[in-house]
């Protein structure tokens, strides 16, 4: 949680502000890839690998590179970009509490 709140604030993609009147702020809250109980044990529940996306499968976009790869001698490079939606720039202001656990007063 730490590291991603130092990316955020090594990109300024936010800062803190005093609320405007007649705002109400979105929430926030942490997901994570393991779900944990109170003790930090990994728990397994009803749907925690069952997944939907409308959009398209990935292991087809491998297959076709695979394919170009292979037949066409197409060069293919993998790379993971950290935290890759905070480039998006935003055009309207969005205000948002601060996240649990994080929280600056004043």
């Amino acid at each position: 949680m730490k590291e991603e709140l130092d990316v955020m604030q090594e990109r300024k993609v936010w800062h803190l502000v005093d609320l405007p009147p007649n705002i109400d702020p979105i929430g926030c809250r942490w997901v994570f890839a393991l779900k944990k109980n109170e003790t930090g044990e990994v728990i397994k529940g009803i749907s925690y690998d069952d997944t939907f996306s409308p959009v398209v499968n990935f292991s087809l976009i491998r297959f076709f590179f695979a394919v170009l790869v292979v037949g066409k001698n197409w060069v293919h490079i993998q790379c993971d970009i950290k935290c890759a939606y905070l480039y998006a720039p935003l055009k309207e202001d969005v205000f948002m509490k601060q996240p649990p656990g994080f929280e600056v007063k004043g």
